[in-house]
């Protein structure tokens, strides 16, 4: 088979189907409870060369991102939670492992979500975030809320 041929085929076929499988997957604030199956078989399909970079992409910042963005924020705006921010830190560190690879360990995956511009910017408003609850900046935490 052609690469082209193969894209063809997923994008037609997979992509649609996995995009509703990753829409009904649920962002857990705690690690523990997170399920990485589907999140793992998306990086899966992208390493092995079944999908295209801009089918991967899409699906992980229209299925995932958005929903991970939307956890975070809830997260800050809790109130009188014992070691809230140690909560915080802990979950946009695991995610961030997780989406971005450790150095002596990098998927393809990994490598394109780094070079992509949607991705960082999500990540970098994550850390905003976190700046407004350290800052007990309501104002901040109000502008960075991501659309539902």
């Amino acid at each position: 088979f052609e690469e082209s041929n193969i894209y063809s085929l997923t994008s037609e076929s997979v992509t649609p189907r996995f995009a509703r499988c990753l829409a009904r997957v649920p962002i857990e604030f705690s690690h523990e409870k997170q399920s990485w199956v589907q999140i793992n078989t998306l990086f899966d399909y992208f390493d092995t060369g079944l999908m295209s970079a801009d089918d991967f992409l899409s699906l992980f910042e229209g299925e995932i991102l958005a929903s991970w963005a939307y956890t975070l924020h809830c997260a800050t705006l809790e109130e009188n939670k014992p070691n809230l921010l140690t909560g915080i830190a802990k979950f946009y560190s695991v995610w961030k492992e997780r989406v971005f690879g450790q150095l002596s360990k990098c998927t393809k995956s990994h490598l394109a979500l780094r070079g992509d511009l949607m991705v960082c910017r999500h990540f970098f408003g994550g850390l905003e975030m976190i700046r407004g609850l350290v800052e007990s900046d309501k104002a901040r935490l109000d502008r960075l809320m991501p659309p539902n």
